[in-house]
């Protein structure tokens, strides 16, 4: 029995032979080929990109985004920059008045530094009221009052008063001349009439300064060996 194997073999070998005559010319040469040629294809047609209402606002937002940058760039490169050189103003010539509130004048302006030409008109401090009291100074106060300082006859008790605390002195009269004092002529001869601290009766002084104590005057007077005491006038003559 012949093998099966061997006879699908030979029936192979047998149809490649009637297959490739097939191909084959009466002459023997190949057959030749006729090539197909395929249909070209049609070109695609673009979509055109329609502006919808949510693609605009995107837009709008790119371009919002954009010019906001471009703006803080911007400033950001201004305020860098330097800024331009200011001139420099020329001094003026001439002075700069500044108007001025006019201070306005103290109640006892006629009394300040002219002895004891004041009185208390109550208690003021260690003072009592109705003492002879000298202003030695007057200050003004941010509410233009004045506050005064007053000392007492015996040159100890020292107080700021207010000027409803104090007054003129009985017999002195506001806006009153100060008497010129007599012992200023420094051509006198003037002498002691009483004892004062360590220089006695009858010493002959000179006048080095004085004072107006709302009474009289106030000497200073000085020995010729140096000795130093205050005298009223009163208490001086000439020689």
């Amino acid at each position: 029995m012949p093998d099966l194997n061997e006879a699908q073999a030979g029936a192979s070998e047998t149809e490649i032979p009637a297959a490739l005559g097939d191909l084959l010319t009466p002459s023997g040469q190949p057959a030749e080929l006729i090539a197909i040629e395929e249909a070209p294809e049609k070109p695609k047609r673009k979509r055109k990109r329609r502006f919808t209402i949510p693609n605009l606002r995107l837009y709008l937002l790119v371009i919002g985004l954009a010019a906001v940058t471009t703006l803080g760039v911007l400033a950001t490169v201004f305020i860098a920059l330097p800024s331009p050189a200011q001139p420099t103003a020329t001094p003026s010539p001439y002075p700069t008045f500044i108007e001025m509130t006019p201070v306005p004048t103290t109640p006892f302006q006629d009394l300040i530094g002219m002895g004891y030409r004041a009185i208390t008109l109550e208690q003021v401090g260690s003072i009592p009221a109705d003492t002879r009291v000298r202003i030695s100074h007057a200050t003004i106060n941010t509410d233009t009052s004045w506050t005064y300082t007053i000392i007492a006859e015996d040159e100890q008790r020292v107080a700021e008063a207010q000027p409803w605390q104090i007054g003129y002195a009985p017999g002195v009269i506001p806006g009153m001349p100060t008497p010129t004092g007599e012992f200023f002529d420094t051509t006198l001869t003037i002498v002691l009439l009483e004892d004062f601290g360590d220089i006695s009766a009858g010493t002959v002084v000179s006048v080095g300064s004085g004072y107006f104590n709302g009474y009289e005057w106030i000497y200073g007077v000085i020995t010729a060996d140096g000795r130093y005491a205050d005298v009223p006038a009163s208490k001086l003559r000439r020689g």
